[in-house]
Formats: C-alpha cells, sequence, structure tokens
C-alpha cells in the first residue's frame, strides 16, 4: 500500500515539476529570452555522458591527442578494409 502511495506522489510530482518547466520555458520563449530558453532547454535535457572512448596504441597506452586518436581509427580501418 505504502508503494502504491509513493509511486502516485512521485509520478504526481514529476508531473508538477514537467508542467512548471514547460511554463518556464514557454515564458522564455514567448518574452524572446532565448538565453534563458537556452538555458532551461540545456537543464532539462539529458546530461551529457563525460565519457569518451579510450583508444589505445599497440602497446596498451591510451592515446591523448586527438590527430594521432584520428590517426590510430585510420590505421584500424586500413587493416580491416585491406
Amino acid at each position: 500500500m505504502l508503494r502504491k502511495e509513493i509511486g502516485q506522489s512521485l509520478r504526481k510530482d514529476r508531473e508538477a515539476w514537467s508542467s512548471e518547466r514547460a511554463n518556464e520555458l514557454e515564458a522564455a520563449a514567448v518574452s524572446g529570452n532565448y538565453r534563458k530558453l537556452f538555458q532551461l532547454t540545456r537543464a532539462t535535457g539529458n546530461k551529457k555522458s563525460g565519457v569518451s572512448e579510450t583508444v589505445c596504441e599497440d602497446d596498451g597506452m591510451p592515446i591523448t591527442n586527438i590527430h594521432r586518436r584520428v590517426g590510430q581509427w585510420a590505421e584500424f580501418f586500413e587493416r580491416q578494409f585491406n
């Protein structure tokens, strides 16, 4: 019984939060406050993962240089297609 009440309360709270956020977004759009609109949109959306793919040298050491990382991918695909 308690679990059901908690679930209903969570749904109600989530709907209230979503409705409030939608009103804030709409108000920012109507007023032309695009900075606020962008900030609200960013805060509302999914969080970007801080994890990037790890590309390693042949000896297992991770590559930190972006140009070397791209080069390693190029070498990988060269080996795959040849």
